[in-house]
């Protein structure tokens, strides 16, 4: 899990805490995950280019969550994390989704 310092850096809007299914906005750039089984829907390309994302796990026990696209990108192969802190950085560079971190299972 990252330190308070880690999370200093981003506005309260920036940070979304997701229990269930959810479709990322854009804005959130730092997207909390905890316990369950449930995919979570990357903005599309055209609304989030130029932009970071980071998947943290920060509940406990075992999970199966997929980060996945919006049918855009053909090129990515869908983030599976399945421990806690375990996390995905994704950047969007406006044509792609990019894996800059990948620590999962």
């Amino acid at each position: 899990m990252p330190d308070r310092n880690f999370f200093q850096n981003y506005r309260a809007d920036q940070i979304a805490r997701v229990t269930t299914t959810h479709a990322v906005k854009p804005y959130e750039q730092l997207i909390l995950l905890t316990n369950g089984t449930y995919t979570v829907t990357l903005p599309k390309i055209s609304e989030s280019a130029g932009q970071l994302f980071v998947f943290v796990q920060d509940g406990t026990g075992t999970n199966s969550i997929t980060i996945t696209d919006a049918g855009d990108d053909a090129l990515l192969t869908d983030q599976i994390i399945n421990a806690q802190a375990e996390q995905v950085v994704l950047f969007n560079n406006g044509v792609c989704w990019s894996v800059l971190h990948g620590q999962t299972t």
